[in-house]
């Protein structure tokens, strides 16, 4: 045996131990996929409507803000649904001339906005301002966010993409346990606000008598225990101001902890920094003594009154929440409000015990294959069919070890690639095999034909391969996720067989060969 020789049959070794210390063992270094572990598969669309109205409402607070930090006065802002509902109108007829100008310099810093109109005719203009098309910005947003409380969720591998062309969202959470929780929390809006209170009224008759354009109406509903032991339900009308104060874009963190007048309810406690701490200040500063409404996704959760300005930017949240509500709550805001709520298009949710059945089927087609494969091998090929069946054993290895390493996620299409690839790496061997005997029957020597034979099958083989592995790659860059895991599952196989037909197997059989002195083989 020469040094080429040994050197190729050493790293051969090396190589497969290397494999299978990544590899080994299999059910801890492979994640599985939604169709093998069972899981939760979502389709969801982000609400346009709603995306538009809660736009516009945080178009209208900020406007609203920088007309007051300029002292702009004289604009009134309108919004007219019927007439045009993505736009807000800015009546200017009372806009003093000399804050014209001032007015142009606001409106062209804002973003996303299109200016209709003129701000320097006569004093009976309307402004328009026309929202730009922001749903793919919007799909982004809510994109990220919901990866946010997915991975705080401690979701192993999930499948967060939009799904090209349809503005969706599709979301796989392979080996998920609670998937109404996982619903839950995706689906939480998590939009904040902090109202005024202009007055609380105990009847909808009563609120409806003192509704002005300038306020809306929220109902509150809380359990109450009697003093007679009973528990009831007591409603509380409150008559806000229409426009937030503020609200919770600024929101540097939450977390949930402990308080109240039993110091054990559970809460959560807001942070602001920054921006929104000196706003939380400016806004609390003006209105001490008043009732500051904490909503959450149009429903009061607290209304507190305010006792003193509160300058280091905290705020609590009291909604008499179960310790488990509290937690997702906080995840929830910590992790920032989707754009607009969000709707479920499709669900569909694979049990465990369905996951469980496919791998087994999965892993009795593998063995079923290569057992079919080494009988015919060994058969029609004898010696060599035992070294093609050692090189299939080594390709499997490295598969397996190349899924560990690239963190790839088995599927069950995943599998089909890896049946494919016992058969498309014996179709190498037998390539050479046939052109070893092709060379013998010529009247070469055994170590010329085994010389002549993988030379002479390269190309062949190199050209076969090439083509499917180009495939492969195409499946990998346009298929959705299971056309994925068969893509990478069946380009793995073929840089490994590759590398066992041509190099592996090649040494074995010229340093067997060698050692034992053989002139002729029973092939």
């Amino acid at each position: 045996m020469n040094k080429a020789q040994k050197f190729g049959i050493s790293v051969s070794i090396l190589v497969l131990i290397l494999a299978m210390w990544i590899a080994f063992p299999l059910d801890k270094k492979l994640t599985l996929g939604l169709d093998l572990k069972g899981g939760l598969d979502l389709v969801l669309a982000v609400d346009t409507e709603k995306l538009r109205e809660s736009t516009l409402n945080k178009l209208k607070i900020k406007l609203k803000s920088e007309f007051v930090t300029k002292t702009l006065p004289g604009v009134v802002i309108k919004t007219n649904k019927a007439k045009d509902p993505n736009s807000l109108f800015l009546d200017i007829s009372k806009l003093e001339q000399k804050h014209r100008v001032q007015l142009e310099t606001i409106l062209d810093k804002v973003e996303k906005i299109t200016v209709k109109g003129s701000c320097n005719t006569d004093n009976n203009i309307i402004v328009t301002l026309s929202l730009k098309n922001s749903e793919s910005q919007a799909l982004d947003k809510a994109l990220l966010i919901i990866r946010n409380r997915i991975n705080q969720f401690g979701v192993a591998e999930p499948l967060i993409k939009k799904v090209e062309g349809r503005n969706r969202i599709q979301i796989q959470l392979p080996g998920i346990k609670n998937a109404s929780k996982a619903v839950d929390l995706i689906r939480k809006t998590g939009f904040l606000q902090f109202n005024l209170v202009k007055r609380i009224v105990s009847s909808p008759i009563q609120a409806q008598a003192t509704m002005d354009e300038e306020t809306e109406i929220l109902l509150k509903e809380e359990r109450v225990t009697r003093r007679d032991g009973k528990k009831t339900v007591e409603k509380i009308w409150y008559i806000l101001e229409k426009d937030p104060a503020m609200t919770g874009d600024k929101l540097s963190d939450a977390r949930q902890g402990f308080g109240g007048m039993t110091g054990s309810e559970a809460l959560v406690y807001l942070t602001f920094s920054g921006e929104g701490a000196v706003e939380f200040a400016n806004v609390t500063s003006k209105n001490v003594k008043k009732q500051l409404a904490i909503i959450l996704d149009g429903k009061i959760k607290s209304a507190p009154s305010i006792k003193q300005p509160i300058m280091d930017g905290s705020a609590v949240i009291e909604g008499r929440f179960s310790l488990e509500e509290a937690k997702t709550l906080a995840m929830v805001l910590k992790c920032g409000s989707l754009p607009a709520p969000v709707k479920i298009l499709e669900t569909r949710i694979v049990g465990p015990t369905l996951g469980a059945e496919s791998i087994k089927r999965g892993v009795m087609a593998i063995l079923f294959g290569f057992l079919a494969v080494m009988i015919y091998m060994i058969v029609y090929y004898k010696f060599l069919g035992i070294l093609s069946v050692f090189a299939l054993f080594f390709n499997l290895t490295l598969l397996a070890a190349g899924l560990a390493i690239f963190e790839a996620t088995l599927t069950l299409p995943g599998i089909a690639g890896i049946i494919l690839t016992i058969g498309m790496a014996v179709d190498a061997n037998v390539i050479i095999f046939e052109r070893i005997k092709e060379e013998l029957r010529a009247g070469k020597t055994l170590r010329a034909s085994i010389e002549a034979g993988f030379r002479k099958a390269f190309i062949t083989i190199f050209d076969a391969n090439i083509t499917t592995l180009l495939t492969a790659f195409v499946l990998f860059q346009v298929g959705s996720g299971p056309v994925k895991g068969f893509a990478v599952t069946l380009a793995l196989g073929i840089l490994a067989s590759m590398f066992t037909a041509l190099y592996v197997v090649k040494f074995f059989i010229l340093g067997i060969v060698n050692i034992r002195k053989l002139k002729s083989l029973n092939i």
